[in-house]
């Protein structure tokens, strides 16, 4: 494939920023799995989980910014690691909340920043303009590899 002759440089510093978000996210992630044993979206619903709860799967989903079926895996997974608990909300018995377990606050002790979370904060730290901009700026490149933005997918889970 030969490169776009329209405008060389702009599509090079646009695939050098992908590389390097892209690269960015790979090996903190890779670093999260190899320390903790968990995924990037794991550890970083279990930090949520452990700093916000006890809280339900919506609310869990929300705080995410992902999807509550996505959101609802990764706590299934939690669970039968026996790194968070279900229990019926005191509130409203109707819900169900999860909190971190002692061995799940153990797992947080040792356990770097994931990249999920980093990447949350940063866009947080952005105008609304500087975040729509990204948005119009990966929505084409998203069609031209045949992906749809969806709200369900966590990284690296």
């Amino acid at each position: 494939m030969s490169p776009n002759p329209r405008s060389p440089t702009a599509h090079r510093r646009a695939l050098s920023c992908i590389r390097a978000l892209v690269d960015r996210l790979y090996h903190s992630a890779r670093s999260v799995e190899s320390r903790t044993g968990l995924t990037n979206a794991q550890l970083a619903v279990l930090r949520n989980v452990a700093r916000h709860g006890p809280l339900t799967i919506n609310q869990t989903a929300e705080r995410m910014r992902a999807g509550q079926s996505g959101v609802s895996m990764v706590l299934s997974r939690l669970h039968r690691a026996k790194l968070v608990e279900r229990t019926i909300s005191e509130a409203d018995r109707r819900r169900v909340v999860v909190h971190a377990t002692a061995a799940g606050r153990r797992v947080l002790r040792r356990s770097p920043l994931p990249p999920t979370e980093e990447l949350l904060s940063a866009i947080d730290q952005l105008t609304p303009a500087q975040a729509e901009a990204i948005a119009r700026g990966l929505t084409p490149l998203l069609r031209k590899l045949h992906r749809s933005v969806t709200p369900e997918h966590m990284l690296f889970e």
